[in-house]
């Protein structure tokens, strides 16, 4: 009897332990794939409503000050702020996700697709390696992104990725991602 509740205690120990791994690894591959996954057509409809913005402010603008030749104005992205950076709120540190912001980490998959005419999509996600401190959990991921022309469909360029993340045990949000290595494959 005393063997058959060890077992059992055995086994949801590890079914407990497996499933916080999973929720921890979940945060981070969440993070990477907001930060690199990005379809052309999301690109566009970015840049579009970047503009739309632009122009609305800059005649807002207009309006109010007529009679001053040159304007110097701060923009500050209504839309960035509602449609893309709460897609990241829940699982990035507000002061990191403001280092992101500024540092353009978040908008460049969009300029990149647009540029590029493509589509980005990761494959082979893979945890290489973990260590817990008091602090955090630092994470080593490495991955496939897949560039994908939309102009030539049997243009698809792959790139090597590795990068590491820090997820705070406090807040159990992301506080800092590093892109280690960045090597296109033939």
């Amino acid at each position: 009897m005393k063997k058959i509740i060890l077992i059992i205690l055995s086994i949801s120990f590890l079914i407990t332990f497996d499933r916080n791994i999973i929720f921890a690894s979940s945060i981070e591959e969440k993070f990477i794939q907001a930060l690199y996954e990005i379809n052309y057509a999301e690109a566009v409809e970015f840049d579009a409503s970047l503009n739309q913005e632009m122009k609305n402010k800059i005649d807002t603008l207009e309006d109010t000050e007529s009679s001053c030749p040159i304007k110097l104005f701060s923009f500050d992205s209504d839309f960035i702020q509602n449609n893309i950076l709460t897609s990241f709120h829940d699982i990035v540190d507000e002061t990191y996700l403001d280092k992101l912001l500024i540092n353009g980490w978040i908008t460049e998959k969009y300029t990149t697709a647009l540029t590029n005419k493509s589509d980005f999509k990761i494959d082979q996600l893979t945890l290489i390696s973990e260590e817990t401190s008091n602090e955090a959990i630092k994470q080593k991921w490495q991955f496939i992104l897949v560039e994908t022309s939309v102009v030539d469909l049997q243009q698809i360029d792959l790139w090597e990725i590795e990068v590491v993340t820090y997820r705070s045990l406090e807040s159990q949000k992301i506080t800092f991602l590093k892109e280690l290595r960045r090597q296109a494959q033939d």
